[in-house]
């Protein structure tokens, strides 16, 4: 749809929920990408604005370390992908696993800021492997462990090219693996990132396409910075970082959100999926 028709409608929402008293407003989904991701959002309606991206990623990753523990791998020990490693979100993923996995390799089409990114990383995290490149299949073929995170309307990603054994985490808008490519592979695991589960069972009096109670980490972010009264504009433009990432974590886990049961594009996973990548991994070769 033409942007600006866009923009209009979404400040017309935010003028209504300002006049119902609303005090912070938060963009879901595809919405968070419109005006500047909300900066034109803000300056039209002059209160805080945030898309929710901070907790989406702190939920995403979270999600990905629990679905590794259960599948024995050890983050520790891991090599982990990051297709996307030079956008705003995986940029933020990549600084925040670097403490904890044994090799990062970085994936992006842009080789110049790969380089500048990869200079910065071995600095500051000198025990950590780091490899770039922006062939996806080199990289895969390397990672146990793989976030995506593109904004591209194509898919990039191959599911072919996945390794059996592996675990995969899609941040992408829109997705880069869809329900029917992942049926193609019975040999890895797609987990679904940034579902949480509210304190208290609410009813939201409308439907996320989420069972009943459970929420998106984006529109959580709302819930939680309005729990805090912290009313600002935590999520916006480019201004994501993995010290707000730590921050939004502590403040849902201080008012009892959680990450909700692991699921694969909305079905929880069972134990047998992880005691079947288990076994995959003892296959293949140890990175």
């Amino acid at each position: 749809l033409d942007k600006g028709f866009l923009l209009d409608h979404i400040i017309e929402a935010g003028e209504i929920a300002k006049a119902q008293g609303a005090k912070i407003i938060g963009l879901g989904a595809y919405s968070a990408f419109v005006g500047k991701r909300g900066v034109d959002i803000e300056a039209s309606l002059k209160m805080p604005i945030t898309t929710g991206t901070a907790y989406t990623i702190a939920t995403a990753l979270l999600a990905l370390e629990e679905a590794a523990l259960l599948a024995n791998i050890k983050m520790e020990d891991s090599s982990i992908a990051i297709i996307g490693a030079t956008g705003s979100i995986g940029r933020v993923c990549v600084e925040l696993l670097a403490p904890k996995a044994k090799k990062i390799i970085l994936v992006a089409r842009n080789s110049k800021k790969l380089n500048d990114v990869v200079d910065a990383l071995r600095k500051q995290y000198p025990n950590t492997e780091f490899i770039f490149t922006n062939n996806i299949p080199e990289g895969l073929a390397q990672s146990q462990l793989v976030l995506v995170s593109t904004n591209t309307p194509g898919t990039v990603l191959n599911i072919k090219d996945i390794t059996p054994g592996s675990i995969i985490c899609d941040l992408s808008q829109p997705r880069n693996i869809s329900p029917e490519d992942a049926a193609q592979r019975d040999d890895i695991l797609v987990i679904d990132g940034g579902v949480v589960d509210p304190p208290g069972n609410p009813n939201f009096n409308f439907y996320f396409g989420l069972p009943s109670g459970l929420a998106f980490a984006c529109m959580a972010e709302t819930m939680i910075l309005a729990l805090e009264k912290k009313f600002e504009s935590f999520s916006i433009g480019g201004n994501i970082s993995a010290s707000k990432v730590n921050e939004i974590r502590q403040l849902g886990e201080k008012h009892g959100f959680k990450l909700a049961e692991l699921k694969s594009f909305g079905k929880v996973v069972n134990e047998k999926v992880f005691e079947k990548i288990k076994s995959l991994r003892q296959d293949c070769l140890t990175f």
